[in-house]
């Protein structure tokens, strides 16, 4: 219990591991025995499954305390960890009890999982759980970059008099995008006639310059959001790229950009966000979750999708398959227990190369033909005749497999957990991050794309650098302060109203910032400390 309950981040609610929570504690033994009911409501007709369903029950007991830390308030909900906890809750706990309750397919196999390919799933998975929350455990406890990033990403006046602009003028260079995949693809009639399949025909004639431009749109709204809050602008930035996301297709982007945005009013905006908000957004994402695949399946014809998802919620295995059927991982990740490394050779980290796909294919060609996604590998060996028609994604731990083997799930979501931690401390582990506009749209944007990496693999996490790049557009004209940072903390800038300075242009007057000529800078932990004590 210690050992994974005790990773909490370095912010705003420390404590200490001698103190146990024992709210969230509670709260854990609760869902174990509830976990453990359903389990034996669901399954205890498939006698045969049973050893795979007690390691599945215990995948549940290991993530029970992290999640329930997440509920109770001891680690933010909007934290990277907590987005890959749910994934990794959904994935590998929600998703086996469909797989056996309503007896799902492999589409490899035309037959539902046998007992004892389910179980060597379930004892993979458990494996890449517990390595997981022992990486984040012993993650990094530094909170702050370098001093050079810290005052490139601080706002300053000369970022402040163009933020609001340039903040908008990448909006609209991803609305634009957004609109020529559009036109390229056959127009919005077309987007709605075939909703789903066309959104891949839409980014392949647009080519994928103009795709990853199109994130763009989520940056600057977000970022004109984050400094101005809720106003006619900033309705207008989210309302509208929402619906061009919805008529994409994609839950996952319309994912990013709503929780994105929740989380960027938390953090910069509100202390708390009261509950009339939180019903309706409960709500859109059930229907994210359920009705829109639906949607997509039935080309736009709501009356049919309607249909559909009450036939599909007339029982218990139907209503949870409604939830989880887009983590349903867990059979491709049997079947690559069961091909590696016969039909799928090791890969020996191959998949991970995909993330140097950020460098464009006319200055280095010959990437495409040296690294494949797991999506590739997967699909190629075992599928090829179907390549051309579909794609089955197998999750970040079948990943790992077919790149090491077992031993790929104990080191590889090692690493995983301990780059979390890394990530979570530097963006959100310092309350003062509240005061400064854009770590939080970064950090927002990266936490929820996590739930992509967890389902998707590695090369999913190339969003964060095409999301990187109008925060190093916009913050530019900090780049004197990249190379040569000031001596003094930078969060000082950030939270100087609190200490009654108020004339933010006073602060240009003086190169050297005299005006924080009464604190040193502490190289080692970051913090601001008086000059004749660092």
């Amino acid at each position: 219990m210690i050992l994974f309950g005790a990773g909490t981040p370095d912010g705003a609610q420390e404590k200490t591991d001698l103190v146990p929570n024992w709210k969230a504690i509670g709260l854990a033994l609760i869902g174990i025995v509830v976990g453990a009911v359903f389990l034996y409501i669901v399954g205890g007709q498939q006698d045969d499954y049973a050893p795979g369903y007690l390691v599945v029950a215990a995948i549940g007991a290991l993530l029970a305390l992290p999640i329930s830390k997440v509920l109770t308030g001891e680690v933010p909900w909007y934290s990277p960890h907590a987005f890959v906890l749910a994934s990794l809750f959904l994935i590998y706990c929600a998703a086996p009890v469909a797989v056996v309750a309503v007896r799902m397919e492999s589409y490899l196999y035309k037959r539902p999982l046998s007992a004892d390919e389910f179980f060597q799933a379930a004892v993979v998975s458990l494996t890449g759980v517990f390595f997981y929350l022992l990486g984040w455990r012993f993650g990094p406890k530094k909170k702050r970059m370098p001093r050079g990033l810290e005052w490139y990403f601080s706002d300053t006046p000369e970022v402040m008099r163009n933020f609001n602009w340039m903040a908008i003028a990448f909006w609209a260079v991803g609305i634009l995008a957004w609109t020529y995949m559009f036109a390229v693809g056959g127009g919005v009639g077309e987007a709605l006639e075939n909703m789903g399949q066309q959104r891949r025909t839409n980014v392949t004639a647009a080519g994928g310059t103009i795709y990853h431009l199109a994130k763009f749109a989520y940056v600057g709204a977000l970022l004109y959001f984050s400094r101005n809050g809720i106003n006619p602008i900033s309705l207008v930035m989210i309302g509208l790229l929402t619906g061009i996301l919805l008529l994409h297709g994609s839950r996952s982007f319309v994912g990013i950009l709503f929780l994105g945005a929740l989380i960027v009013w938390r953090f910069r905006h509100t202390d708390r966000i009261p509950i009339t908000v939180w019903i309706p957004a409960g709500a859109f994402i059930v229907l994210l979750l359920s009705f829109w695949v639906l949607m997509r399946q039935t080309g736009g014809d709501i009356g049919e999708a309607v249909q559909i998802y009450k036939a599909g919620t007339s029982s218990i295995g139907g209503i949870l398959l409604q939830f989880v059927q887009p983590f349903m991982f867990w059979i491709h990740l049997a079947e690559v227990i069961q091909e590696v490394p016969d039909k799928i050779p090791l890969q020996y980290g191959r998949t991970f190369g995909t993330v140097f796909y950020i460098i464009p294919a006319f200055i280095w060609p010959q990437q495409y033909e040296l690294f494949e996604s797991g999506s590739q590998v997967y699909m190629g060996h075992l599928m090829p005749q179907q390549q051309a028609n579909f794609t089955l994604t197998p999750s970040i731990f079948s990943e790992f497999y077919i790149n090491f083997g077992f031993l790929g799930v104990v080191f590889c979501p090692f690493v995983y957990g301990f780059l979390v931690k890394w990530f979570h401390n530097v963006m959100v582990g310092d309350e003062r991050r509240r005061y400064q506009i854009a770590w939080i749209v970064f950090a927002a944007l990266v936490s929820v794309n996590m739930v992509r990496v967890t389902k998707n693999g590695v090369g999913t996490i190339i969003f964060a650098f095409y999301f990187s790049l109008p925060f190093w557009a916009i913050y530019f004209f900090n780049l004197k302060y990249l190379f040569n940072p000031p001596p003094a903390d930078p969060m000082d800038l950030a939270t100087a109203h609190l200490d009654g300075w108020t004339d933010e242009d006073e602060w240009l007057e003086e190169d050297e910032y005299a005006e924080w000529a009464d604190y040193g800078y502490d190289d080692v932990d970051h913090d601001a400390v008086p000059a004749n004590e660092s």
